[in-house]
């Protein structure tokens, strides 16, 4: 990824010189920040000995930060779990009780995971300290199915409610779920689905300031990340899906240090790639 970014600043200052042949524009400005992620890789989560005591209320601020110990800590996940709990297979009901229950991970050891929001504004869902609802949501691509783990905030504590299993059909982003499984691994299919000019930004290596531009939609191979297939996550912090032709995907690998997000838009029916934007 280093590689690629360090590739691309060197296209970029090309770009501003010459104008790479053409009559596109771009663009350099600076920021000060870049985005940062909570969750880190737990490869051996195993190894990890159960919390003995109830984590900081301030694991219960943010999502993200109660989401970081339930993947990772035996205890405290039972204890975040209402009990007996909602089990929803393909619209049918059970009841999961406290002694049958086996820890789950979710993709808490996963090397990579992903967020789909409904537009740039959104992107910041994840900081809300208000919220008192979210979905973490598996999707299975090969199987076209999705596993939604359901939680509610209840008296300041997030608690895990239900789990609701179903196939990918009845989900909001079915349509968007069947492109992505198609475009991360065909790359004549991604050719045909990028825009003539992408919009991009990423980060200087050397002095971190911010870069940004426009490519060619040609050279997408160029600058593609390594994008995840067969599975891929969902945080649904109450992004409105339904209304929304822009689907903003935030791939991040926390052991890598890298975060990469494309930026997808819906044109009569056909949805396209737009923008990139690597840190």
């Amino acid at each position: 990824m280093r590689c690629i970014i360090a590739l691309l600043a060197c296209l970029l200052t090309g770009c501003l010189a010459t104008g790479c042949g053409s009559d596109k524009k771009a663009e350099v400005t600076s920021e000060d920040t870049l985005r940062k992620d909570s969750v880190a890789p737990d490869t051996t989560p195993d190894s990890i000995a159960p919390i003995s005591e109830e984590p900081p209320a301030a694991a219960d601020g943010l999502f993200d930060d109660f989401a970081y110990n339930f993947m990772r800590n035996k205890r405290f996940q039972k204890e975040r779990i209402t009990f007996p709990l909602t089990h929803i297979v393909d619209g049918k009901t059970s009841q999961i009780a406290q002694n049958t229950w086996r820890f789950d991970p979710i993709y808490g050891r996963k090397e990579s995971y992903t967020m789909i929001f409904d537009s740039e504004k959104t992107l910041d869902s994840e900081k809300n300290t208000k919220l008192t609802h979210v979905t973490i949501e598996m999707i299975n691509l090969q199987k076209e199915r999705i596993k939604q783990y359901i939680f509610n905030k209840k008296q300041g504590k997030w608690m895990l409610t239900a789990i609701d299993e179903h196939n990918i059909g009845d989900n909001v982003n079915a349509d968007f779920y069947e492109f992505y499984k198609n475009f991360s691994q065909d790359t004549d299919f991604q050719n045909k689905h990028v825009d003539q000019t992408i919009a991009f930004t990423t980060y200087d290596d050397d002095d971190f300031q911010k870069m940004e531009g426009i490519i060619d939609g040609a050279q997408w191979q160029d600058f593609k990340p390594d994008m995840p297939q067969g599975q891929i996550t969902n945080i649904n912090y109450g992004q409105d899906y339904g209304s929304s032709d822009c689907r903003v995907m935030v791939i991040t690998s926390p052991s890598a240090g890298m975060s990469c997000t494309l930026t997808f838009k819906r044109r009569a029916g056909v949805w396209r790639l737009t923008a990139i934007d690597n840190v």
